[in-house]
């Protein structure tokens, strides 16, 4: 038991029951994992609602079973913009520490992106570690190294003798030796050590920390469950004896991976077990902060079955390999709210009026009768209870079977439905309209739209802020730590469109500053656009104003292009606008021009250019009289119109003087009897 440890064991460094005896402790009381079921159940009740399941809500009987997924919807509109900005090359970067290091810090932020994203699917990491933080309060992300070794073996047959001792002072092993006719046969190994830093997301559900934790990087313990066939344990080096003693098991969380299988994929009944080394065992992978005998704090990475009884593995490291994030940060603790958090009730409320509402146009249709019992005949009842569209009711009497006037639901069933939609626009900050037109915005008034928009922005961006400066920000921090301790090799790679072989991470100095570059309030990628056209454009103006040179430069112009060109998810922009500072230089003639030919090609120059200068006096002089010509026909067709319909109105209003005054002739009219459409005599 933990009250049988004395201080003074606890301070130096642990025996194995010593550290198994804390790691109890600790992992009954962490928050997550088994030992808090009130989170694991309002967790999967939060992916029940997500999934459109909604068990607290059984329909009626011979009711309508019609639910929303407002949830769902929620976290579906507001993902893509979030990962948009998330997983962005340029959302976090490792500012320099001065001049002389700008290229360096540049250097090194590109490489870890390059980890990230290409050497491991760190695009999918960020999405999936998004989407449990939306969905289910936190979202977690590991970083972790891993050393492979490649062997590689040379024969040498009849070599001078000293050829090994050679070979073995510059850390090549010699096997296989002899000599033969005094020189030397063995084979030459080289073993070659590489490090691969790996990044993936991690479940929530097998995620868990201690309950003082404010901070996942500062917390005392972190534990991480993970579900591992036995020949995989062996694989990574973990001793068979040990091995051997674990027992199998399956599913981790039952809530959690039903839940999570959509797709009914896994048989709950018939997953347990396994056979010999393809049996599925559960590990747990410790961090605990102890006092070691100097008084100093020190990490240890501890592996352990399930129950912490059987120790694994032992060491010590720099940093907790993990990453979380919350979208809606509660002060002081590490978890915060998620979207079901704010949105289910109103999900209830909206399944519940949405019922109400089809149970109404199906009662309408399909209304209750009253059955006379001296109308009715032997046929009526079954007639009644055959609801056939068009069929008839055999009665005795006309009023054997009469319909009560429907009653309906007395208040406006969908206004309401539309309020607590509203509801949720208001607590999460999502608006439908940003999945899409919205058919009330077609009434709303374009600024007030725009003003809606803007607001939701805000609030979506915020939450990408909190997102990026609690789990994209340390992430990047434990990838580039990890780069430092296993990759000592020189490694190839492409940065900003040129290659290099000269990179060598060991060498780097720990970098604990990361910028991220989320703005709060802004617009998105379109806003992005639109800023880097402006500054274009301000640079356009201010080198026609004279200060080309001096505030614009081709590095500052180039700057800017690129950043243009970078809102457009063009990655590779050197390929497509060079970087001027790495221009060749361009080629300079060979002596000096002769005075005379500088001369005559001068002049030559002044009388192109006072050609060109008459040239575009006669193009602009014709212009003018073009000019005038069409707008003197414009005035005369004006005028011929005006006179003709002055005359029109002097003839309409002669005629009808004359009219007034009697003077008008009679002339009758003469209608031919036969015509083409027949005889009028007849």
């Amino acid at each position: 038991m933990i009250e049988d440890l004395q201080a003074d064991d606890v301070a130096k460094t642990p025996d194995e029951s010593t550290i198994l005896t804390l790691i109890q402790d600790e992992l009954s009381r962490c928050i997550g994992l088994d030992a808090d079921s009130d989170l694991n159940a309002a967790r999967g009740k939060a992916m029940e609602y997500v999934q459109g399941v909604m068990v607290d809500l059984p329909p009626a009987p011979n009711r309508s079973n019609a639910v929303t997924t407002d949830v769902r919807d929620a976290i579906e509109t507001v993902l893509p913009d979030l990962i948009e900005v998330l997983a962005n090359d340029g959302v976090v970067e490792f500012p320099a520490t001065g001049a002389d290091d700008e290229e360096q810090a540049a250097i090194e932020t590109e490489f870890v992106r390059s980890v990230v994203f290409d050497d491991n699917p760190g695009f999918k990491a960020i999405q999936d570690a998004t989407r449990d933080a939306l969905s289910i309060r936190l979202g977690v992300i590991k970083v972790w190294s891993e050393r492979y070794e490649t062997r590689q073996e040379e024969d040498q047959a009849g070599v001078p003798m000293g050829s090994a001792a050679v070979l073995q002072d510059q850390g090549v092993t010699i096997e296989d030796y002899a000599q033969v006719d005094g020189l030397e046969t063995f084979k030459a190994v080289k073993v070659y050590g590489k490090g691969k830093v790996c990044v993936a997301s991690w479940p929530p559900e097998d995620f868990g920390y201690s309950r003082d934790a404010e901070n996942i990087a500062e917390a005392t313990y972190v534990v991480a469950r993970e579900r591992v066939r036995a020949f995989e344990l062996l694989a990574r080096g973990y001793d068979a004896d040990l091995v051997a003693q674990l027992d199998a098991s399956g599913a981790i969380n039952d809530i959690m991976d039903k839940v999570r299988d959509v797709a009914a994929s896994q048989s709950y009944e018939t997953h347990q077990g396994g056979i010999g080394n393809h049996r599925i065992v559960v590990v747990l992978e410790h961090y605990i902060r102890i006092v070691g005998d100097d008084r100093t704090v020190v990490i240890h990475r501890v592996v352990t079955n399930a129950d912490a009884t059987i120790l694994l593995d032992q060491g010590t490291v720099t940093d907790i390999p993990f990453a979380v994030g919350t979208p809606y940060p509660m002060p002081h603790r590490v978890m915060g709210n998620s979207i079901p958090d704010m949105t289910m009730d109103v999900q209830r409320i909206r399944s519940t009026l949405l019922r109400m509402g089809l149970d109404s146009g199906y009662f309408a249709l399909n209304q209750r009768p009253v059955v006379s019992d001296q109308g009715q005949n032997e046929h009526t009842l079954t007639d009644v209870l055959n609801n056939v569209p068009g069929g008839p009711i055999r009665v005795k009497t006309q009023d054997g079977v009469s319909y009560p006037p429907s009653q309906g639901v007395s208040f406006d069933v969908f206004g309401a439905y539309e309020i607590m939609a509203a509801m949720i626009e208001n607590r999460t900050g999502i608006i439908r309209a940003a999945n899409g037109l919205n058919s009330d915005a077609l009434h709303d008034t374009m600024g007030g739209q725009e003003v809606l928009n803007a607001a939701s922005q805000k609030r979506t961006r915020l939450m990408a802020r909190n997102l990026a400066e609690t789990m994209i920000a340390p992430m990047f921090r434990l990838v580039h730590a990890a780069c430092r301790e296993v990759i000592k090799e020189p490694v190839v790679k492409k940065l900003s469109s040129t290659w290099r072989d000269d990179i060598v991470p060991a060498k780097w100095r720990a970098r604990g500053d990361v910028t991220v570059d989320v703005g709060v309030g802004s617009g998105g990628r379109v806003e992005d656009m639109a800023h880097s056209r402006e500054i274009l454009q301000i640079q356009e103006r201010l080198a026609q104003n004279g200060f080309g040179g001096t505030m614009v430069t081709p590095s500052s112009v180039h700057a800017a292009v690129n950043r243009l060109v970078r809102t457009f998810g063009v990655k590779n922009v050197e390929s497509l606008f060079p970087d001027p500072s790495k221009a060749p230089p361009a080629p300079t003639g060979e002596g000096e021009q002769d005075p005379a030919v500088a001369a005559a090609s001068a002049e030559l120059e002044m009388k192109r250019q006072e050609a060109a200068a008459k040239i575009q006096i006669m193009r602009e002089d014709a212009q003018i009289k073009a000019q005038l010509a069409r707008e003197k026909a414009q005035n005369e067709m004006t005028l011929a119109r005006e006179k003709m319909a002055m005359e029109a109105n002097l003839r309409r209003e002669e005629t009808r003087m004359r009219i007034e005054a009697g003077l008008m002739t009679q002339t009758p009219i003469n209608i031919p009897v036969n015509r083409p459409g027949g005889d009028l005599s007849a």
